[in-house]
């Protein structure tokens, strides 16, 4: 292909679409992602809770 062929592809609306949505897929895996490693993290701070309060019973 010649380089007038991959600009017109380019700058095609199409391509601007397609960008789009692999951007908000994009986005949307990093908002997955930050919530997966929230609950992560609750559920570590969970367990050093519970052993903190384990200990002081015994």
């Amino acid at each position: 292909m010649r380089r007038s062929d991959h600009k017109v592809i380019f700058e095609s609306d199409a391509f601007k679409d397609w960008k789009k949505a692999r951007e908000s897929q994009g986005t949307m895996f990093l908002a997955i992602c930050e919530r997966l490693d929230n609950i992560v993290r609750a559920i570590g701070n969970l367990g050093k809770a519970l052993a903190a309060r384990r200990s002081r019973l015994f």
